[in-house]
């Protein structure tokens, strides 16, 4: 508060300047008439009397206009932004505290804001992610209760009803994840395990994957023992390891690194479609899937759980992509 006590303080200090001049001129003009003492005296208390009274009131005007006037717009405000209208800000072209606050005061209500239309988005995209496989549940079984369907159709349309259950158990528990993720302040860190033996269990559990579109899988991992969420850092490998496959072309290539240095660095680069470049910055939105013809069955999540979970360790995650030409997933983690 030392720039607003300033401020208080030099508007006194200009009011009592002004009322010294007054009063100097006062006791001038009647300390030379000497007839009369006693009712100089007089006049002077009284004119005391009226100075104290003026500093008072000029005093209050100017912790009216510096404080509380600008308090009263804040406390408005408030009671605006609580009815759950965001689209406002507040002037204030001071420099001190006030004016400090009502600027946090602004970003706070924009942050709102941004969080409402993404509550508004997610919804609608949840809304969305699920109407699409239940309402192809709905349809098939109604094509199974007709009369006069073959064996083979049958089984087809059995076939679609599993996938589309799978796709939505697949979608809801990844929500429960993110929804975890996102409100747990502690995670559990005391699993010891190996990280490169944990990635190659990956690899080889997604062998058939690989294998049936022919990539040259390029494995080199540094022994590295560590202690955290062996739980949560599988799925990452999983998320990062499966988009890679998913995005590579038959015949194409991936490359997976672990070091151990100043920091431990995981990372994953494909030869696949890459990402076009005015959609990178969306790569770990909830619910964006780059491209929608290679991967229809992705929730659009498994990035962003991938995000979450590494922010949980401090760790950092960051990609390069090139249309085209391929993507690189790199994973920064803190050593134990």
């Amino acid at each position: 508060m030392k720039k607003l006590t300033a401020k208080l303080l030099f508007s006194l200090f200009i009011i009592l300047f002004i009322v010294s001049l007054f009063a100097t001129f006062f006791l001038v003009i009647n300390m030379s008439n000497r007839e009369n003492i006693t009712m100089t005296r007089d006049k002077f208390f009284i004119f005391i009397m009226i100075i104290a009274l003026l500093i008072l009131v000029f005093f209050a005007l100017a912790t009216e206009y510096i404080v509380i006037r600008r308090v009263k717009k804040l406390t408005v405000a408030a009671k605006i932004v609580a009815k759950g209208n965001f689209d406002f800000d507040i002037k204030d072209f001071s420099n001190d505290e006030l004016s400090e606050l009502t600027e946090n005061f602004n970003l706070m209500v924009k942050a709102l804001r941004t969080n409402e239309y993404l509550s508004k988005e997610f919804v609608n995209n949840i809304s969305h992610e699920f109407k699409t496989p239940i309402t192809s549940l709905k349809g098939y079984a109604m094509l199974l209760k007709k009369d006069g369907v073959s064996d083979a159709e049958r089984k087809e349309y059995a076939d679609i009803l599993l996938t589309e259950t799978e796709r939505l158990h697949k979608l809801s528990r990844d929500l429960l994840r993110l929804s975890a993720l996102e409100y747990a302040d502690i995670v559990k860190r005391n699993d010891s395990f190996r990280l490169d033996e944990q990635i190659k269990r990956i690899i080889l559990l997604m062998q058939k994957e690989w294998e049936e579109k022919n990539i040259d899988m390029v494995v080199d991992l540094d022994p590295i023992a560590y202690t955290g969420n062996e739980e949560l850092l599988y799925l990452v490998w999983l998320n990062l390891i499966s988009n890679a496959i998913k995005y590579t072309a038959a015949n194409g290539r991936i490359k997976i690194s672990l070091t151990d240095g100043a920091n431990i660095t995981f990372s994953v680069k494909d030869s696949g479609v890459g990402i076009k470049k005015e959609l990178q910055r969306r790569v770990f939105e909830q619910f964006f899937v780059g491209d929608k013809t290679s991967n229809q069955g992705s929730s659009g999540l498994g990035l962003a759980i991938t995000k979450k979970i590494i922010e949980k360790f401090n760790g950092k995650i960051s990609f390069v992509s090139e249309e085209g030409a391929g993507t690189e997933f790199t994973v920064l983690l803190n050593k134990n």
